[in-house]
């Protein structure tokens, strides 16, 4: 089961926050790296917990949340979708159920 302490030690994942961080700052947002991946990904944790999901869909809040800039990457523009198809393929690539 992939975890988020997995996403955390994922290289691959460390670059893209890295460079969603560069480009946003490059346009004037405010930061976008590990601290806020980290918020989001607690705050989005926290809430599932609170309305009594079980402890994988909580896992599953806290991955999402930490992954869910790294389509800025490539812009700022569709970056959700971006984001999407970059964390699908790093998903499956470290084994992740499909239907999760």
């Amino acid at each position: 089961m992939v975890t988020l302490e997995d996403i955390k030690k994922s290289e691959w994942v460390k670059t893209l926050i890295k460079r969603a961080d560069l480009c946003l700052e490059a346009i004037g947002y405010t930061e976008h790296g590990f601290r806020h991946t980290a918020l989001v990904s607690v705050n989005a944790k926290k809430v599932l917990k609170e309305l009594g999901y079980d402890d994988r869909m909580v896992e599953l809040a806290a991955i999402a949340g930490y992954l869910h800039d790294i389509g800025n990457s490539i812009n700022r523009v569709h970056h959700p979708q971006n984001g999407a198809l970059l964390a699908k393929d790093i998903l499956l690539e470290m084994g992740m159920d499909f239907e999760e």
